[in-house]
């Protein structure tokens, strides 16, 4: 929202009509009918004027700018439009908030005045342009504006009549304050990511959806590591290479479920020598020894036990191993 030095002074000279204006309507010694009748007309634009601004107040102030990024590249073609619209305005969050505040300003001092004109007396106008702002000026704009994309070019138009005002004003405060002291983008954390997920469980996400987006963050971050998810030595299910193969062992080795079993030699389970497909099992003749399907233990891989899953699960993608070593850093 910048604009050029002509509209700086046209805006001027617009505050300048608006001045004369409101000195005119409320000259008391000059009351005709065409007087009372412009200072009704003159209440009633400050009372819209004033709903106006308190809703855009709450519409715009409230939204948040990573939210209408999502909007504009992914919402309805509704949303895309609403977010194209909003944000090259919300983007300079000084401007908008001392436009809007110094509108309101305006507003809320010249409306008592002109009431009080018309009616006379002081008690009357106070009460009067209480009620009318807090009826027509702030409830119902708020609950209206709060619901969508509303009246953007007026809050153009607060800008471009007020840019004397509210362009100092809010240059003063981005010195003061810092260019991000007033910004509302939303930043998640990887752990309120996955709690916001869990929220959105059988509303938004089905369960495996909160399940695979949930594994992704772990997957990718550092809270977790092959250490918590790694099967202990002494808990690994592994059979003896001279075992016999017999119908009760093949049911056991089918109920466990692996695809691959270390086989190991002496009984000690950290001499593992060779691999069992258990699919080898199926044209296996009984009688024979585990270790006679066997194929020799391929080389493993070590890798430190506090890598990342991501850098494990790479490795497990290119292919050159089945089974990964974790050793202590």
């Amino acid at each position: 929202m910048v604009f050029p030095t002509k509209a700086l002074l046209i805006s001027i000279f617009i505050l300048t009509i608006i001045g004369i204006s409101l000195f005119y309507a409320g000259d008391i010694n000059k009351q005709g009918n065409s007087v009372r009748i412009a200072q009704i007309f003159l209440a009633i634009a400050l009372t819209i004027a004033a709903g106006i601004v308190s809703g855009l107040t709450l519409g715009l102030m409230s939204l948040d700018e990573t939210k209408l990024k999502i909007l504009l590249s992914s919402g309805t073609p509704q949303e895309q439009s609403f977010a194209a619209r909003i944000i090259p305005i919300r983007s300079d969050p000084y401007l908008l908030l001392c436009t809007l505040l110094a509108a309101n300003a305006v507003i809320s001092e010249s409306l008592p005045i002109v009431i009080d004109r018309i009616l006379g007396e002081s008690w009357k106008a106070i009460l009067s342009s209480t009620l009318i702002l807090l009826l027509f000026g702030e409830l119902i704009p708020q609950a209206y504006f709060s619901i969508g994309c509303q009246a953007l070019r007026a809050c153009s138009c607060h800008d471009f009549f007020l840019a004397p005002l509210v362009y100092p004003l809010s240059f003063a405060l981005k010195w003061l304050l810092g260019k991000g002291a007033h910004q509302s983008s939303i930043q998640f954390k990887r752990e309120e990511l996955k709690a916001l997920m869990r929220l959105l469980l059988n509303t938004q996400l089905t369960h495996d959806e909160v399940d695979i987006l949930t594994g992704v963050l772990d997957l990718i971050g550092l809270e977790k590591t092959p250490r918590a998810l790694m099967t202990p030595l002494n808990q690994v299910f592994m059979l003896d290479a001279d075992t016999i193969i017999t119908p009760s062992l093949t049911k056991m080795i089918s109920q466990n479920g692996y695809s691959r079993i270390p086989l190991f030699t002496d009984g000690e389970k950290k001499n593992v020598v060779s691999i069992l497909l258990t699919r080898t099992l199926l044209s296996s003749n009984p009688g024979v020894t585990l270790g006679s399907l066997a194929i020799p233990k391929p080389s493993l891989l070590s890798v430190s036990a506090n890598c990342s899953l991501f850098e494990l699960l790479r490795l497990f993608r290119e292919g050159n191993c089945g089974q990964i070593s974790l050793i202590e850093s």
